[in-house]
């Protein structure tokens, strides 16, 4: 069993009660491949929790989100649950989380509580699948954020906007992914630096996702003249949208 490694400890939650427990076994950091966590109607202390794993025995170890989404078992408001798991994904990544899981895949009958749950990204019905709103909403970073990227620094302008960029430094590829939280359309420059020739010369593509479109392609142009001489892209985001930009070749 030399070869095998763990994801523990699986908590109901996203606190550092387990890691502290082990931290009094260091003889045990070399068979934990990852700290899985979950997170579901908060936004827990996600940095304090990778501080603390970075300062111990298990530094060398991975920390994911092996559980994340909501709870909400109406079915009446899919966007602002799409939108708010969106959100929580967001602040998971930005919060020093190396990876994530959404709960649940399909909607399904759990055993241990004896119910139906709804809280699949795709609908369950009599032999037939449907996608639903938050499949989109996940497909906005599941598709165009790969493994292997590393998340870098960005900066947003305007408070209505947020986002996070992601680096293939093997490839040159990057993605840019965020939302807009205004009532309003905005107009997102991409600005590029520090790139190279080659990366500079591929040109992004941009998806949104909104109460009406699904992960949908949006025009992305390079910058007019009048923008300055920088060299960029530009699109339109629409109001209370999610967003990718992306010169990433989905797998």
């Amino acid at each position: 069993m030399d070869d095998v490694r763990l994801v523990i400890a699986e908590e109901g939650g996203c606190t550092t009660n387990y890691l502290e427990a082990f931290d009094t076994a260091p003889e045990l950091a070399g068979r934990v491949a990852a700290w899985g966590m979950h997170c579901y109607n908060s936004y827990p202390d996600v940095s304090g929790v990778v501080d603390h794993m970075r300062r111990g025995p298990f530094t060398n170890s991975r920390i994911w989100m092996t559980e994340y989404g909501d709870l909400d078992q109406t079915g009446e408001r899919e966007y602002f649950f799409s939108w708010t798991i969106f959100d929580r994904l967001l602040y998971i990544l930005e919060h020093g989380m190396q990876g994530a899981l959404n709960w649940d895949a399909f909607d399904n009958y759990h055993d241990h509580d004896e119910y139906w749950t709804i809280y699949g990204i795709i609908r369950t019905g009599l032999r037939t699948f449907t996608r639903k709103k938050r499949y989109y909403a996940c497909k906005q970073v599941y598709r165009f954020v790969r493994s292997g990227m590393t998340r870098v620094g960005i900066s947003c302008s305007g408070d209505n906007v947020g986002a996070l960029g992601f680096f293939d430094r093997t490839t040159g590829r990057y993605t840019v992914t965020g939302v807009n939280r205004g009532v309003e359309a905005v107009y997102l420059r991409l600005l590029k630096k520090n790139l190279t020739g080659e990366q500079m010369a591929a040109r992004p593509a941009a998806f949104v996702t909104t109460d009406a479109l699904d992960c949908a392609p949006v025009p992305c142009e390079p910058l007019r003249p009048w923008a300055g001489g920088t060299e960029g892209y530009e699109t339109v985001i629409p109001a209370k949208s999610m967003f990718t930009i992306t010169t990433q070749t989905p797998a």
